[in-house]
């Protein structure tokens, strides 16, 4: 599966941060978060990103079985 990347955005002052998810040949499902601050990984996603992402993943994990 080809990576995918969401982004932050301006008003929540995240648009460095994103977020890629991909699938490897092994069957495992990775998530990266990028911009660690403090030891944590923040993104915002607006409500139509979070559904979008929300709906890749799960395809992603279908996939898988």
């Amino acid at each position: 599966m080809k990576g995918l990347q969401f982004f932050g955005s301006e008003l929540s002052n995240t648009e460095n941060h994103h977020i890629e998810c991909w699938a490897n040949v092994n069957g495992e499902i990775f998530i990266n978060l990028s911009n660690v601050v403090n030891g944590q990984a923040i993104i915002v996603l607006d409500k139509d990103t979070a559904i979008n992402f929300s709906s890749i993943l799960t395809n992603a994990i279908n996939k898988l079985k």
